[in-house]
C-alpha cells in the first residue's frame, strides 16, 4: 500500500490481519526466549494480528501511543509495541521475559 495512495476497499466480512515486524534487536530477545515463553508469544502475537489494541497504554494519558501486553504462563513476559492502522502494521519495539 502506498502512502498516498488509499488501500483496497474491504469487503464487510473479511477480517483485517496485521502484519507484524520486529527489528533484529527485539528478534534477538525473541531468539533468546524459553520454549513455553515462545509458544505463548505465538499466541500474543495470533492476538496483534487480528485485534492489535487489546493491550493496554503505557502512558494511559496516550492511549493511541506505545502499548503493552502481558503474555506467558504466569504474566512472566511483557511486550511493548505500536499499532500502526494505516498500514495495518504493528511494531513490536521490545520483549522482556523474566521467568
Amino acid at each position: 500500500m502506498s502512502r498516498w495512495r488509499p488501500s483496497a476497499p474491504r469487503l464487510a466480512c473479511s477480517p483485517r490481519v496485521y502484519r507484524i515486524v520486529v527489528d533484529e534487536r527485539v528478534q534477538a530477545q525473541l531468539d533468546a526466549l524459553p520454549a513455553e515463553a515462545l509458544s505463548a508469544y505465538l499466541e500474543l502475537r495470533s492476538t496483534l494480528e487480528t485485534v492489535p489494541s487489546s493491550g493496554r497504554p503505557l502512558h494511559p494519558a496516550k492511549p493511541h501511543g506505545v502499548l503493552t501486553f502481558v503474555f506467558g504462563p504466569h504474566g512472566e513476559g511483557l511486550v511493548f509495541y505500536l499499532v500502526l492502522d494505516f498500514d495495518e502494521r504493528v511494531e513490536v519495539l521490545d520483549v522482556r521475559w523474566l521467568g
